[in-house]
């Protein structure tokens, strides 16, 4: 037997004999719910959102009657939440609140509300809001609801129910920052109160009568001044086509400038509601900041 073959034949029994067996037994891991739990939470601190739903999901799936589901379904909602899903999470938000009583049921209708109101539904994100006060007054996120209610109602130009809700908070939570800053927050509400407003259907006559004056009347001059423009123009030119017996040419100048009339009409109506909002707006900015709403 030459070297090489001699070596080679006691590597190949030495590599033989250190190896493991091919039939080794399988390793078994047993899945607790706390196990199953940490997964999840861990997954949900690094900002995997959507690979901590599917972990909670899990737990759910194995188990149903934890102690622990309920803020498994919580949770879920918040991945969603913080995901930037807001149907999602209101679907899931929902299920926690139909659960009641529930010890995590203000945080799910407070959030569901929040998910409604930057879906632009105002009205359901108050509905939302006040079950949090009715139902849970002492829990830490009712003072928080009576400051989205207060957001909510300028959102929808109440200004009577704006007032409500910052007063509801200042008296109901006075040891609390939001109440403080609820009642320094009243002169605000006052002030923006007490700024002119204007009327979209006297912009709309205005503009009726005068092509642009209502857009004037709202603040727009620079609008309202094209809009007296193109519509004289129009209007010229039709008269001195009818004017010239020209009747044609009247009846094409005047069909191409009916649209503009009446969108200058339009528009100067909309641009009356728009200087209302923009001062609800601007209030709406202030009190976030005062009242440090922000999800």
């Amino acid at each position: 037997m030459t070297p090489l073959r001699f070596f080679s034949f006691w590597l190949l029994f030495f590599l033989s004999a250190t190896a493991l067996p091919a039939h080794a037994e399988p390793r078994i891991l047993v899945i607790t719910d706390e196990l199953q739990m940490g997964l999840a939470e861990a997954f949900m601190a690094e900002g995997e959102y959507y690979r901590a739903i599917t972990e909670y999901k899990k737990f759910l799936y194995f188990f149903p009657d934890s102690n622990q589901a309920e803020y498994a379904r919580l949770q879920i909602g918040m991945a969603y939440y913080r995901g930037g899903e807001c149907p999602q999470a209101i679907e899931a938000f929902a299920k926690v609140r139909h659960g009641y009583p529930s010890e995590h049921y203000a945080t799910a209708a407070f959030y569901e509300g929040v998910c409604r109101g930057r879906l632009k539904n105002p009205g359901a994100a108050a509905d939302d809001f006040e079950r949090v006060v009715a139902v849970a007054p002492e829990a830490p996120e009712a003072a928080n609801a009576l400051a989205g209610l207060a957001l909510t109602a300028l959102d929808r130009e109440d200004w009577t129910g704006s007032r409500r809700a910052l007063e509801r908070l200042a008296s109901g939570y006075p040891d609390k920052p939001q109440g403080a800053a609820a009642e320094a927050a009243l002169p605000l509400l006052d002030e923006a109160a007490a700024q002119p407003r204007k009327s979209p259907l006297a912009a709309g006559l205005f503009s009726a009568v005068v092509p642009g004056s209502g857009y004037a009347y709202a603040g727009r001059s620079r609008d309202g001044l094209l809009a007296f423009l193109i519509n004289g123009l129009f209007i010229a030119g039709t008269v001195v086509a009818v004017e010239d017996e020209n009747y044609p040419a009247a009846a094409l100048l005047g069909g191409f400038g009916l649209p503009f009339y009446l969108g200058n009409i339009y528009g100067s109506a909309n641009a009356a509601r728009q200087w209302n909002l923009s001062i609800a707006q601007d209030l709406r900015k202030q009190l976030e900041l005062r009242l440090e709403y922000r999800y």
